[in-house]
């Protein structure tokens, strides 16, 4: 759930960033050119274009930067009226065949004003029609052109044909549009010249009693024009007076209604949304932070037994390093090094956003449970005074170690906690090493707190988004974003490495290098990914982690003795190899990195763009391609709903980067984004979730209150397969068994799709020694016939009716499937049961616990084992671990064929010598079965 929430918010972070792209496209910031205009405000028009020209010498490529170089040199020529300048300039650029269609649209304007200006109207007027006619012309730009043509007819003595199109387009936009005002003053004027004042007075006065107090100002200066062409000259001179007193800031004789929106636009242009972040409202951003800040840590303070002035301290630490972005864009903006400013602005904002949400991720306790509030177990008394003694040897205070329980034994632990740092440490530690091999693992956790490593994890995310902050100075902010996700991925990627050895050797150093190798080989061993193969050393090359092979070849060189040859279970030759491929993968990381500052050509950047998402995408697929065949059967609806997430994101950015109109997207829209964010990540809050409580009961192993809640809640957990699924088996692990099967038949009818149900019921079934159905549920789920599941419990199923020579096809499939796993040793120890080879068995049993070390189906198998061929002395010592490890484990479904095979051993000690056998397929009534 934690990874999908963290892929979630770099989804989110990809819609933010287009979003912040298109925002930006409706400003031209001209502070990069202060020289430019410096010499514009000192009246030196041919030294300021001069210097443009050179800029555009000096940038020859098709890039955003030479667009803006052009706007700025139009502007220069308008201000000084150099208008037979200009459309030869424009004419020029129309001719590039590289250019946005918003920057057509804007050049094109441009050329419309200078043949304005010029009195060509019916040239004027046919490239008004060329922009009406095409296609892609986005509605926004209608309206414009349509509004120029407008003004153009009552410059050249037409105002019926401009009345008219006043007309028409007010019909189509309607009364609720915010465009309407504008129109509905250029039909006043038209009136005006066409002499018709009574309808402009009368227009006029009912635009004043339906508009704001915000427009009083602009209608009443329309209104008194209207009374001076009435000849009302007393009216008019009272209006003006009124409009002076509503807006004393202005001088009304320069003042003109239409200039509005470009006066918004200079306030944009010349820093007016810097002028409001200063860096006293920066501080009130950083108390708001820190008081929030503060609530959020008090339950990591809690929990860790941590003070209350180390919380204040290093809250507010995180909570500066949280208003550093805007901090840094306001620095640029008074030192005029701000490439764009309006832009800037709105990314360093999103990356203050990104930074609160990590700090909470900071402040919230190292591993908490899906839902409520309660905090972990602590952990058993031995487990915990064996941190102190490793604390006390690293020579750090003593921390607070907390159990994690899971429902498959699952070998994780963790570290955490800048507040009050802590160790959770998973069931599947405790229940799957050795104790020494145990300590192993602790003192790595324990090592991480004594290198500071946790300080690094905290703070990487705050510099490398402060890097990406000042690329955004200088060049477009949509490439910062991913540019600055692909910084924070490769300098993660290195530094998690160096800690990870690091931890590795100081663990070493305190409990032994040989319990560290065991226990790092046996944890690699039980996880989900491919320890082996090309697939395997690609993902270890381009993840935090280093590869099994590459850690424990790390310790051996570091040995102060030789090692034990049987520890010696990695090649050097693929410790070489997968070295290589890291280096490789961050030398093209940093090339990569590099790109990004040289000048590009559109199409280049766009392949650059795909380029920027590769180390987030290829990764996934590596990871998929390397994942051991039986997680990726047990995993297939999570993964396809990961990777919909993933090519969901993908499509998004493929969209940002070919839409041509950026003006479709607004400030209502970023906002839309951000409090989906907000909903997405702290709406659970205040949302209860009874599938993810019903989960929780079932980790912590509450049967009987998983059940009552899934009761107590029957109709809002209908539909949910996961939650109905947990309940049946909590009832069966409460002895339901009735209520469980049916409830699994309920769900295999209903959602057919869904493969879990009918593989939960054949492990029922084998646990309650039902072998005849668990036949028939195969062959109803024969459509399956081609996974490897179905494959395996037809095989098991085979060799427990004793059809030997049926299940060799099966055993043939899996040894194609998964030739290397623990699975396929499984199997063919329990041929060779069958078959009474005692030596073959045993010697696949143990190499499928060497894959698969403590895992309960195993080493119950190897007490079944000693059982059924010997040694017979190991039958009291196998049954205990494996009674432990199911104890430890009820979600295994062993506990009843172990009490089975406990009562046959205690019979065979009180002299029957021909107990019931498992193994010769008896199996009880179906009488008992109802």
């Amino acid at each position: 759930m934690n990874s999908l929430r963290q892929w979630l918010f770099l989804l989110s972070l990809f819609v933010a960033a287009v979003v912040i792209q298109c925002n930006g496209a409706l400003a031209r910031e001209n502070d990069e050119f202060e020289d430019v205009w410096r010499l514009v405000e000192d009246d030196k028009p041919d030294e300021a274009i001069r210097l443009l020209d050179e800029m555009l010498d000096a940038n020859p490529v098709d890039n955003d930067r030479h667009e803006w170089i052009v706007s700025t040199k139009i502007d220069v020529l308008w201000q000084f009226d150099r208008i037979n300048e200009i459309e030869p300039l424009v004419r020029s650029e129309l001719r590039r065949v590289d250019q946005s269609l918003t920057q057509r649209m804007l050049l094109y304007s441009h050329l419309v004003d200078v043949l304005g200006n010029q009195e060509q109207y019916d040239e004027a007027f046919e490239e008004i029609s060329n922009v009406l006619d095409n296609a892609k012309t986005p509605p926004m730009w209608v309206s414009a052109f349509r509004e120029r043509k407008v003004r153009l007819l009552r410059e050249c003595g037409r105002p019926e044909e401009a009345l008219l199109e006043i007309d028409e387009m007010l019909s189509a936009l309607g009364e609720t549009s915010n465009r309407g005002l504008s129109l509905k003053l250029q039909r006043i004027d038209a009136l005006k010249d066409l002499n018709r004042l009574d309808e402009a007075l009368a227009q006029v006065n009912e635009l004043i009693n339906e508009s704001d107090s915000l427009l009083q100002s602009t209608l009443l200066l329309k209104r008194a024009e209207v009374y001076e062409a009435l000849g009302n000259a007393d009216a008019a001179a009272q209006d003006r007076e009124t409009a002076q007193d509503l807006m004393p800031d202005y001088d009304l004789d320069e003042f003109w209604p239409d200039e509005s929106m470009s006066t918004i636009s200079e306030y944009f242009h010349r820093g007016w949304f810097f002028r409001n972040v200063t860096t006293e409202r920066i501080g009130l951003l950083w108390l708001a932070i820190w008081a929030w800040g503060m609530f959020v840590a008090n339950r990591q303070r809690r929990e860790g037994n941590g003070t209350l002035i180390r919380q204040a301290l290093i809250v507010a630490l995180l909570s500066a390093s949280a208003c550093m972005p805007l901090l840094i864009v306001w620095i640029g903006a008074k030192s005029y090094i701000i490439n764009s400013y309006a832009n800037t602005i709105s990314f360093a904002v999103l990356s203050c956003g990104y930074l609160v949400w990590h700090m909470r991720q900071v402040l919230l306790p190292t591993v908490r449970w899906l839902s409520g509030s309660n905090a972990l177990p602590e952990a058993a008394p031995e487990v915990a005074s064996r941190v102190h003694e490793i604390c006390a040897a690293m020579g750090i205070p003593k921390l607070t170690t907390r159990l994690l329980p899971s429902m498959n034994l699952e070998a994780d632990a963790y570290a955490g906690g800048l507040i009050a740092p802590s160790v959770v440490v998973g069931d599947g530690i405790l229940h799957r090493l050795k104790p020494n091999e145990r300590d192993a693992i602790l003192a790595h956790e324990v090592a991480h707190i004594a290198n500071g490593s946790l300080w690094w994890y905290a703070l990487l995310p705050v510099a490398s988004t402060l890097v990406a902050v000042v690329v955004a100075m200088f060049s477009s902010e949509y490439f910062s974003v991913l540019w600055g996700l692909t910084f924070v991925y490769g300098v993660r990627k290195l530094m998690t490495r160096y800690f990870e050895f690091d931890s590795d050797y100081r663990a070493a150093t305190a409990v032994g290098f040989e319990e560290t190798i065991s226990a790092l080989a046996k944890i690699h061993a039980v996880s989900s990914m491919e320890n082996t193969g090309i697939w395997s050393q690609l993902v270890y090359a381009t993840s935090t982690h280093p590869s099994r092979d590459e850690r424990l070849s790390s310790l051996a060189a570091q040995s102060p003795q030789p090692l034990h040859e049987e520890l010696q279970t990695w090649d050097e030759s693929t410790v070489r190899r997968t070295r290589f491929i890291w280096q490789l993968s961050t030398v093209l990381w940093l090339a990569l990195l590099g790109l990004h500052f040289l000048p590009l050509s559109p199409a280049i950047r766009t392949f650059y763009s795909w380029a920027l998402i590769a180390p987030f995408w290829l990764p996934m697929l590596y990871r998929h391609r390397a994942t051991k065949t039986e997680y990726k059967e047990a995993g297939t609806k999570r993964s396809s709903q990961f990777w919909s997430f993933t090519m969901l994101g993908i499509g998004i950015f493929v969209f940002a980067q070919y839409f041509d109109d950026p003006r479709m997207f607004s400030v209502p829209s970023l906002f839309l984004v951000a409090a989906a964010v907000v909903i997405r990540f702290f709406g659970e809050k205040f949302h209860r979730n009874v599938g993810a409580e019903i989960s929780q009961l079932m980790t912590q192993r509450q049967f009987k209150e998983a059940v009552e809640l899934a009761e107590k809640h029957e109709r809002k957990i209908a539909r949910d397969f996961n939650s109905r699924y947990n309940v049946a088996v909590a009832k069966f692990l409460l002895g339901k068994d009735v209520e469980a099967i049916d409830e699994l038949e309920e769900l295999r009818d209903r959602f057919p799709a869904n493969d879990l149900a009918w593989q939960i019921l054949i492990s029922i079934y084998f646990e309650l020694n039902y072998i005849s159905q668990a036949r028939i549920i195969l062959e109803e789920e024969s459509k399956h016939a081609d996974s490897l599941t179905w494959i395996c419990n037809m095989f098991f199923v085979c060799t427990r009716e004793h059809k030997l020579d049926a299940a060799e096809p099966y055993l043939k499939l899996i040894r194609e499937q998964i030739p290397d796993s623990a699975t396929r040793y499984v199997a063919e120890s329990s041929l060779a049961l069958e078959k009474k080879e005692q030596d073959e068995a045993w010697r696949f049993v143990k190499l499928a616990d060497e894959l698969a070390p403590g895992e309960v189906g195993i080493t119950s198998f190897k007490a079944r084992l000693a059982f059924e061929l010997g040694p017979q002395e190991d039958v009291p010592h196998l049954l205990a671990e494996a009674e432990a490890l199911s104890n430890a484990n009820p979600f295994s479904l062993c506990q009843r064929r172990l009490a089975r095979l406990r009562a046959k051993w205690e019979l065979k000690q009180y002299g029957n010598d021909n107990p019931t056998d498992d193994s010769q397929g008896i199996e009880p009534s179906d009488d008992d079965y109802i």
